[in-house]
């Protein structure tokens, strides 16, 4: 055994976490809380992945899935046109499509109520999870007021109803707008025919990167250990530990805890792991300088996209883009946000804007996987929020850490279990 992995064996604490986004930050924080000793490794640490430039919306009261029923009819539109609210690349297209046929399964009907039920679970306690990882930090970096979903026309869309039936089921409290309430709530807002919801329960922070990284600072200071080192493989010792392989040495473990985002799929194929995670690729537009605000998020629903209030500027987000890890971005989808948002707000400045791509991490049925490995001891997995990553991050943390030491989880973790894929 090398000298490196002699130390290791001294000094390396028994639970190494993979990522430093919002899931590893909170996993890190909630495992050493339950007096663990823990590692964090990323390449990057104090980027927060996906969690960087998102819409930082926080959906304590959303329950509905991304796949609903009659989505299906949409698929051609998608393929044909590269600037819809969800394109896929035709040169990933072939890899995409058993992701694509689970995702159509996942909307129909009789899964979409489980699935639901199962995302209600997840989020509506993620408030007061935030409040138990932040502190006095909470007022600074969340505002838990609210958002307004959008929607063009006034006549209620077959998705829509759908959606609304939801929150039925889910007793999400929920408040239809008219367009002039709208209007009066947006000044500048533009567009007669339009109507909105207003859901009261949900809300977003003001610096998606900043609410990362104060999670992981705070974990710091109470002893948690983060390196810049990625993580290249991963082998089971036969003491029932790991070694963990990374670009600076190798570094032993009791336990892995994966929280890699939409590259934990290439960190577990190696292992025999067949998840069948994919990236919604999404953009951003940063307005720098907007000349205006809005009080809330706003997700307009037939746009595919959400301008939020950040500290940072008005930012523009949005789009699903099917095209896996690799391919390059097209600008023209960011380009895309800045003539909605300057459609939906005409004062707005975009002047000074800035863009970028984010990688969710997402599985066909909206649902993470959160638990441990059936294949492997003291492997375990939180990751695949996809759209919900700042909201199920946390709570999935705080799910996972309960099962790991052994105490009652608060929510019933099967939903989530990666035994549903078999794995």
């Amino acid at each position: 055994m090398s000298k490196l992995i002699d130390s290791a064996l001294v000094r390396t604490p028994p639970s190494i976490v993979i990522g430093a986004g919002i899931a590893g930050a909170c996993a890190a924080a909630f495992l050493q809380r339950a007096g663990e000793s823990v590692v964090v490794l990323d390449p990057l640490p104090g980027t927060g992945g996906a969690s960087f430039g998102n819409a930082g919306i926080v959906s304590a009261d959303t329950a509905v899935p991304i796949a609903l029923p009659g989505m299906i009819w949409n698929v051609p539109k998608w393929l044909i046109d590269p600037l819809s609210p969800l394109s896929v690349r035709a040169a990933y297209l072939p890899q995409a499509t058993p992701w694509l046929a689970r995702w159509i399964r996942a909307g129909m009907m009789d899964r979409v109520e489980p699935i639901s039920r199962a995302i209600r679970n997840l989020h509506r306690e993620v408030w007061s999870v935030y409040r138990e990882l932040l502190g006095d930090s909470f007022d600074d970096l969340l505002r838990p007021f609210g958002h307004v979903q959008l929607f063009e026309g006034t006549r209620e869309s077959r998705t829509a109803s759908i959606e609304r039936l939801i929150r039925k089921r889910r007793e999400i409290e929920a408040h239809d707008l008219t367009a002039a309430e709208l209007r009066e709530m947006f000044p500048g807002l533009s567009g007669e025919r339009m109507r909105g919801i207003m859901i009261p329960g949900n809300g977003h922070t003001v610096n998606p990167s900043r609410l990362v990284l104060s999670i992981a600072e705070k974990a710091r200071q109470a002893g948690v250990e983060f390196r810049a080192e990625k993580a290249l493989k991963l082998i089971p010792e036969s003491n029932g530990g790991w070694l963990v392989m990374t670009n600076c040495g190798t570094h032993v473990a009791k336990r892995v805890v994966v929280t890699a985002g939409a590259w934990s799929g290439e960190l577990l194929e190696p292992l025999g792991i067949d998840l069948p995670l994919d990236t919604e690729r999404g953009y951003h537009a940063m307005f720098k300088d907007p000349g205006m605000t809005v009080p809330f998020t706003i997700l307009h629903k037939d746009w595919g996209m959400s301008i939020s209030p950040t500290e940072c500027g008005l930012c523009a987000s949005g789009t699903v883009e099917i095209a896996g890890l690799r391919a390059p971005p097209n600008e023209a989808r960011a380009r895309v946000l800045v003539t909605k948002a300057k459609r939906l707000f005409p004062d707005l400045s975009t002047e000074s804007r800035s863009f970028w791509i984010g990688f969710r991490p997402s599985f066909p049925d909206s649902l993470p996987v959160v638990g441990p490995s059936r294949k492997f001891g003291n492997l375990f997995f939180l990751f695949g929020h996809g759209h919900y990553g700042m909201t199920g991050g946390p709570t999935g943390a705080k799910l996972l850490a309960q099962l790991i030491v052994g105490r009652a989880p608060f929510i019933d973790p099967a939903p989530y279990s990666a035994s549903r894929f078999g794995q």
